[in-house]
């Protein structure tokens, strides 16, 4: 996760003259609701939220049921209940990181091994997809 938040980072910092303000928010599990309403007090001035795991269901909850739909919301994977809200319009982006593939992969790479002697690459970069709700029915059809 800490990954995810520098690659961000890293991307808005190479833009030029931007006034992008990027606040971090860490939450434990059992904290999550309280630190919602903490985030979304009266001063929440922010126009997009960024969540690093495959829970950004709950945080699309929060915002659904406080009527915030300003607010841009951008998280990962292609869990059902990120599905439902990606298709009611509070999940603005769902980051698909394919991981049919990356297991594939590592077992591909343990078989060569094991049988070829052939190296494991120390590292091997996949591409990602950006899931809309215009094109999330593509996805669920493979």
């Amino acid at each position: 996760m800490q990954e995810k938040e520098k690659g961000f980072r890293d991307y808005f910092d190479e833009i030029e003259n931007s006034d992008y303000k990027i606040v971090t928010h860490n939450s434990k599990q059992s904290d999550l609701a309280n630190n919602l309403d903490s985030i979304f007090s009266d001063s929440f001035t922010s126009d997009a939220i960024f969540v690093t795991t495959s829970k950004v269901y709950e945080v699309a909850e929060f915002i659904k049921s406080k009527n915030l739909n300003n607010v841009k919301l951008i998280g990962y994977d292609l869990l059902e209940e990120n599905i439902q809200y990606l298709k009611e319009n509070v999940i603005d982006f769902l980051i698909h990181q394919n991981p049919k593939k990356q297991v594939y992969l590592g077992l591909n790479y343990l078989v060569d091994f094991f049988l070829f002697n052939k190296e494991i690459p120390s590292k091997s970069l996949l591409p990602i997809d950006i899931i809309t709700s215009e094109n999330i029915d593509t996805y669920l059809e493979n």
